[in-house]
């Protein structure tokens, strides 16, 4: 599998923690009343990775599921999630960031995006935090 992004783009992103599964094609969250994994077709068969969230990467260019219209989600002309500076989404329960909102960029402006999102949703449940930030 080829990764689409640059070696500073990956050594960035695994600074901030990030991991990679290769060959690992999504087919379905499991769990009943809240996610406990994600369920992933393998060359070597299915495989469920642990989970309490996750976060959908749509790909870098916008092909919204037809759910986000469903749900009230607002896109742009181009398919890309309309969000203000948080993150937060037109449904009040959902936040998104990178490709599905910027189009194309960086993936450490994704992350950007990611940790806006998460300040946000702190701040909306009532907890003040911050991240640290690297530098």
């Amino acid at each position: 599998t080829r990764l689409r992004a640059s070696p500073g783009e990956i050594a960035l992103a695994r600074e901030e923690g990030a991991g990679f599964l290769f060959d690992h094609a999504p087919r379905r969250c499991e769990g009943t009343a809240c996610i406990e994994g994600v369920r992933f077709e393998t060359p070597s068969g299915e495989r469920l990775v642990s989970a309490d969230l996750v976060l959908l990467a749509l790909g870098q260019q916008a092909d919204p599921p037809r759910w986000l219209e469903e749900s009230g989600i607002v896109t742009e002309a181009d398919g890309r999630i309309r969000v203000d500076g948080g993150g937060r989404s037109s449904h009040p329960r959902v936040w998104a960031g990178g490709d599905d909102t910027l189009g194309p960029s960086l993936a450490v402006k994704a992350m950007a995006a990611g940790r806006a999102a998460a300040e946000s949703m702190l701040a909306d449940f009532g907890f003040r935090a911050r991240f640290g930030r690297r530098g």
